[in-house]
């Protein structure tokens, strides 16, 4: 293999502490590179968005005025059920989503003869300014979707 390569493409092999640091440096997490700009006339926090979150946006959208929970969503969008209660968390925390226990009546009519009726729901509502935050997320971010 050396014959084929030339001089100048051969690197020595890094020492042991470098390597040490590029994987200490992998492991740290860092700070994002820069603060998110708040938005112009929305009162909620821009937050980072993946393409997980774009898709799960657009669904919030598209059935906005209704409660949902988690795997409504994920049954609507095809997404994991895991990789969707992050984002719901995260957006709960910036105020672009509102959220309510199960009532016990529904709780309770879910259980099945012989056992108890399981975890209790969780029901989400996009906020006004959610809704907004949203919309312009989408709509910047158009081309990502397609």
């Amino acid at each position: 293999m050396r014959t084929a390569l030339t001089s100048d493409q051969i690197f020595a092999m890094p020492d042991e502490d470098t390597l040490a640091r590029a994987m200490e440096n992998l492991r740290t997490r860092r700070p994002p590179s820069s603060p998110l700009r708040p938005y112009d006339n929305i009162p909620v926090p821009r937050i980072r968005i993946r393409a997980e979150t774009l898709t799960l946006l657009r669904d919030l959208v598209d059935h906005a005025p209704t409660d949902f929970f988690g795997s409504q969503v994920s049954a609507r969008t095809g997404l994991n059920q895991g990789s969707i209660s992050d984002p719901l968390r995260q957006l709960e925390q910036a105020g672009w989503l509102t959220s309510r226990p199960e009532d016990d009546a529904s709780w309770l009519s879910r259980a099945t003869p012989g056992r108890g009726p399981g975890r209790r729901r969780t029901y989400y509502t996009l906020t006004a300014a959610g809704r907004r935050a949203a919309k312009h997320e989408l709509q910047q971010r158009a081309p990502q979707l397609t």
